[in-house]
């Protein structure tokens, strides 16, 4: 699937776990060791900057709740 994050960052990615890495990887100054740390950051900058709260149990949660919250679009 071919997907745009909030930042306009497009990217394509096969599975919802492929699509969390690959956020995870792209961001110009990562500093998180785990996926599970970029997700909490991630949650938190999101709660900040547009006011959505998104699940970090698991990168198929954090997934959808980025869909859901326009914060991440599907393109195709």
């Amino acid at each position: 699937m071919k997907l745009r994050f909030i930042d306009g960052y497009e990217f394509t990615a096969d599975t919802k776990q492929t699509a969390c890495e690959a956020l995870w990887h792209s961001m110009r100054f990562n500093m998180y060791d785990t996926l599970a740390e970029w997700m909490t950051a991630n949650a938190r900058a999101m709660q900040n900057a547009v006011g959505r709260t998104l699940r970090t149990d698991t990168p198929e949660h954090h997934f959808d709740d980025m869909i859901e919250h326009g914060i991440l679009i599907k393109l195709s």
